[in-house]
């Protein structure tokens, strides 16, 4: 059966059954119209993120601790230290803290002030619950605020004007309703002029309204922009009322399926009423001008179905097809809402493709009359385009000169097109986020935070370290504003014990007098997990800068990689072999030099390795004669005190058995020989009390041990102090200095890096390092966009193609038909790279877009020049009908994207704006290049008649 006599059937069906179609169509819109109203919105921007081992660890981390949705309050003051200030910042700290989904709030007025004394550590608050009023009170909680390294420009700007609330939500928290929330108490209680709402949650928020009202704001324009296009096309109101009637219910049928089976609007779902009106109307236009068409040379009824499916219903049924095709091409993404978007955007055209070629001709049948009085067929009309096909003929050559410089342009600068899925790609300037992320980064730094996810046990000095060397390192990298941890935690901590702010060497010290300070605190948990088997290392970027950050995350990479490739391996001092005593010495002092230099470096202090090296080799000279006189008598007031319980209360006893037990110490001389002697000079009632004579040991030990040490650090650090210019020389690098140098004679380190590693005694401890954030997610996802733009571009062509050479079975056809939106397709990504337009969410979809809708007019146009002849003398008659439908239709089109432009959200912007251009350039390169093609290859094409 021929093509022909297959539509006439099919004219015929729809004539007889016209009215059970009707109704049948009727009963499918209401059925489905009334789950339309249930469809809801989220707002929940992680959903975007694509499916990959980065999200997989992003959302491990996010249900470990706590959550990393941090919804971030800023408020300025001319002076935040007053008592009303304060006050108020400790009010909406309180207030914030009790609404549902907050998991915890950090701000200055209730986070943690470590002190300590002899007498050990205390943790209470920086500011009194009562605020004070006295000046001199207020002075000091302003001096230890912004001394403290982990709150001033984290929680106080340096200036002492602003204060930042860090509000971390729970994991299943509503970002967009608990920010609303946040943000109303905010303003309810401190007003809303100097403040600030930055962070995922607040932009979620911003980005969910924002569309919301873009999409009752724009819907209304986009329908009568559309009403007055058709209405001057028709001139009928039969007809405006028909298409109208057909895009509504297509829009109506969606939203109704969306919601039986769960799916919702997000963020770029948003845009689905508008598109499907921009599209879908082409296929009703298309319609009823070849119905009008019709009426207008005086056909009857019948006659006018007839003309419908014999000259339009095939084009207009593969251009539906070709557009779904391009719009479900999003299935082979990865990124869940990008493929619901596809699918959901090709059920609307479904819809509107089987209303406009079925039931509009059913209802036009039902409700027609005879044609009118004219006999004039409609192809046989001239004049429209005849001016611009004589040009064309005139200047063929010249244009396909100019064609082919256009493609070779605009391939060069495809390859400038950068890919950036960042969040200051999805608002405008002066916007709120926009606002927000200039204070924040103006007053704290930034906000975009990088994760280092450690695994291994927090409780072990040596991991603790580890992570001390790896914040060093980190700290002077370029982009680094700050570092978070839970080693700064411990190193305060211990300083109130020991008055030394470092790492305890001891595991039980650690444990026992520390960690049980401060397990359970809510804001321990951003920090470490509840097991303290894993800890977060927050980085604060400077810059989001995407370049900048990917070096970063190379230079972390290859330092994790190096240091400690899944294990570390811990050894303890005391059992090293005699032989390799010198070469665990060097591997330890260029250890330790190494550290100090990235110290004094992120004090902008330069001291050469070189320089560092000879101070120890002048420190090791150092006489130990000259160490003896103060542990002498240290050792000598313990034995003689209490505390010892050795009964040696005679302090010229006493002071002759600390110079001979340090004697001992001096000659390498292990504890069990020191535990001997002690046991050979004390009283025999207490020879055999085992347990305080072993503390007594222990004791004398661990004194002249870190007696030793600090003096040795302390020689140490002299020639160091001497190098550093005078302007820069404090007290503060002077402790950091010799605090560092004590790490030379730790009693455990870690040898993973030593080459002779394999000869110690070593003790393996699990440790790995992961780097997560947002960053990395927006890295990943700028991958994903790549791949998913040339994959569903590669699944779109390639289907479309296929239809293509079918409808008009011919290869050469079927390449004619693609070229100008193929050509348009790569004018726009020139134009891209010229204008530096990022590939983002919103302009990765124009591909496919331009694919599935943009080839909808070279099928309209070959379909209706192939019934007429495929000759150049056909194609004044192919652009006075088809070619009218075509301007109308890329009208109709543009200017619903256009509307877009309007929108809020920077990637729907991005989306209207460069899907009506792409949807001009095809129109206007269909009428331009298919004909050129014939006034250059006639011959050619005319020598394959029969194959096409």
């Amino acid at each position: 059966m021929s093509r022909r006599r297959f539509l006439s059937r099919v004219a015929d069906w729809i004539i007889r059954f016209h009215l059970p179609i009707v109704i049948a169509t009727g009963v499918m819109i209401v059925g489905l119209s009334i789950f339309a109203p249930g469809v809801k919105y989220t707002e929940n921007i992680e959903k975007f993120l694509p499916e990959g081992p980065e999200t997989e660890l992003f959302q491990k981390i996010n249900k470990e601790f706590g959550g990393l949705n941090i919804a971030l309050v800023g408020l300025t003051f001319d002076d935040l230290f007053t008592h009303d200030n304060l006050a108020r910042v400790q009010g909406l700290t309180k207030a914030l803290s009790g609404i549902p989904g907050v998991f915890h709030i950090n701000s200055l007025t209730n986070t943690i002030d470590l002190t300590g004394n002899e007498l050990g550590a205390t943790v209470k608050v920086l500011v009194p619950e009562i605020v004070p009023k006295e000046k001199s009170a207020l002075e000091k909680i302003r001096k230890k605020a912004l001394s403290r390294k982990m709150i001033a420009g984290t929680l106080v700007s340096h200036d002492g004007k602003s204060a930042l609330l860090v509000c971390v939500l729970r994991g299943d928290a509503d970002m967009k309703g608990v920010a609303e929330r946040l943000k109303a108490a905010t303003i309810k209680l401190v007003g809303s002029k100097g403040v600030y709402f930055g962070g995922s949650p607040f932009l979620a928020e911003y980005m969910a309204n924002g569309a919301q009202r873009d999409l009752q704001r724009l819907t209304p324009f986009v329908c009568a922009v559309i009403l007055l296009i058709m209405f001057y096309l028709f001139r009928r109101p039969a007809g405006v009322v028909l298409s109208t009637a057909c895009i509504v219910t297509s829009i109506s049928c969606t939203f109704g399926v969306m919601n039986l089976f769960g799916l919702t609007l997000n963020l770029l779902s948003s845009s689905l009423p508008i598109i499907i009106l921009a599209v879908g109307s082409a296929y009703s236009i298309h319609i009823l001008t070849k119905y009008y068409d019709g009426y207008d040379a005086g056909l009857d009824r019948d006659g006018m179905i007839h003309l419908i499916f014999d000259e339009v219903s095939v084009p207009v049924l593969v251009a539906g097809v070709t557009t779904m095709i391009g719009f479900m091409s999003f299935y082979v993404m990865d990124i869940q809402p990008m493929r619901e978007f596809g699918l959901l955007i090709g059920l609307g055209i479904f819809f509107s493709m089987l209303f406009s070629a079925v039931s509009i001709p059913a209802v036009l049948y039902m409700l027609a009359k005879n044609g009118g009085s004219q006999t004039a067929v409609p192809h046989e009309r001239r004049g429209i385009g005849d001016s611009l096909l004589e040009q064309i003929g005139r200047r063929k050559h010249g244009l396909a000169a100019l064609t082919v410089v256009v493609v070779v342009i605009s391939l060069y600068y495809t390859t400038k097109i950068d890919v950036d899925m960042s969040t200051k790609h999805l608002y405008q300037k002066n916007t709120e986020p926009w606002l927000a992320e200039r204070f924040l980064g103006k007053q704290f730094g930034g906000s975009i935070y990088l994760q280092l996810y450690v695994s291994g046990d927090m409780r072990d000095p040596i991991v603790l370290k580890e992570l001390e060397r790896l914040n060093d390192y980190i700290a002077v990298q370029d982009n680094v504003a700050g570092i978070q941890s839970l080693v700064e935690v411990v190193k305060i901590l211990n300083k109130g014990f020991t008055n030394s702010a470092r790492i305890p060497e001891s595991k039980a010290k650690l444990s026992k007098d520390l960690l049980t300070l401060i397990d359970g605190e809510p804001w321990l948990k951003m920090l470490v997990n509840r097991t303290w088997s894993a800890a977060l290392i927050n980085i604060k970027l400077a810059e989001f800068d995407s370049l900048r950050i990917n070096r970063l995350i190379a230079r972390i990479n290859d330092y994790t990689r190096l240091r400690s490739p899944g294990r570390l391996f811990a050894v303890d001092a005391e059992s090293i072999p005699q032989t390799l005593a010198e070469k665990v010495r060097e591997y330890r002092v260029k250890e330790t030099l190494e550290r100090l230099s990235l110290q004094l470096a992120a004090h902008r202090i330069s001291i050469s390795q070189a320089y560092l090296a000879r101070a120890m080799r002048r420190a090791r000279a150092v006489d130990p004669k000259r160490f003896l006189d103060v542990p002498t008598a240290k050792v000598t007031a313990y034995l003689t005190g209490d505390e010892a319980a050795v009964d040696l209360t005679n302090p010229a006893e006493a002071k002759r058995v600390s110079t001979a037990i340090i004697a001992l110490i001096d000659a390498g001389k292990k504890r069990d020989a020191t535990l001997a002697y002690l046991r050979g000079v004390v009283k025999p009632e207490f020879r055999n009390d085992k347990k305080n004579l072993t503390t007594a040991n222990e004791t004398i030990w661990e004194t002249v041990r870190t007696l030793r040490r600090q003096y040795e650090s302390k020689e140490i650090a002299a020639p160091l102090l001497a190098a550093i210019p005078p302007a820069q020389r404090s007290h503060e690098i002077e402790t950091l200095i010799r605090t560092t140098l004590l790490d030379i004679t730790d009693a455990n380190f870690n040898a993973a890096a030593a080459p002779f590693r394999a000869k110690l005694p070593t003790v393996a401890r699990s440790m790995s390092i992961r780097i997560s954030g947002y960053p990395v997610l927006y890295e990943g996802m700028n991958r994903s966009v790549r791949r998913n733009n040339m994959n569903s571009a590669m699944v779109s062509l390639v289907l479309v193609f296929i239809v293509l050479a079918l409808l008009f079975r011919s290869i050469v056809w079927g390449l004619i038909a693609i070229g100008p939106t193929t050509i348009t397709l790569l004018f726009t990504f020139g134009l891209m790279g010229v204008l530096k337009i990022p590939l983002d969410m919103g302009s990765s979809m124009i591909t496919s877009i331009t694919l599935g809708v943009g080839i909808d007019y070279s099928i309209h146009f070959l379909w209706r020049l192939r019934r007429l002849g495929k000759q150049t003398s056909d194609l004044a008659a192919t652009m006075a009908t088809t070619g009218r439908a075509i301007v109308f239709n890329a009208v109709t089109v543009t200017v619903g994207f256009s509307i877009l432009i309007f929108a809020s959200i920077v990637p729907i912007i991005k989306l209207g704006g460069l899907t009506a251009e792409t949807m001009f350039m095809s129109a206007l390169l269909t009428l331009v290049l298919i004909p050129l093609v014939f006034h250059l290859f006639e011959p050619y094409l005319l020598a394959r008649k029969k194959e096409s």
